[in-house]
């Protein structure tokens, strides 16, 4: 008997132990630097909307005037196949 009463009392002191631990603040109060890194990596992926230089690569006229006539009769030249591993599987 006086065993299933610790027991309950460990229980009882485990799980308010427990719930109290959920009202604890999430990361370091008052530390300016949390989530710095989440900042830092959203700003490394997310592309610049009104970026500072709008130039275009070179080109010409013929090279426009064959890309559209392409694309009109669907003739459009498929990009070359390039692969960043060489995975040998014939073993």
């Amino acid at each position: 008997m006086k065993a299933m009463i610790t027991m309950q009392k460990t229980t009882v002191i485990l799980a308010g132990t427990l719930l109290l631990s959920a009202c604890a603040e999430y990361g370091p109060a008052g530390d300016p630097r949390f989530g710095a890194a989440v900042q830092h990596n959203m700003a490394l992926h997310i592309i610049n909307p009104e970026p500072d230089d709008l130039t275009l690569p070179p080109t010409d006229g013929y090279r426009q005037g064959g890309a559209i006539g392409r694309y009109k009769t669907d003739t459009v030249e498929p990009p070359v196949e390039t692969f960043t591993v060489d995975i040998d599987t014939n073993n």
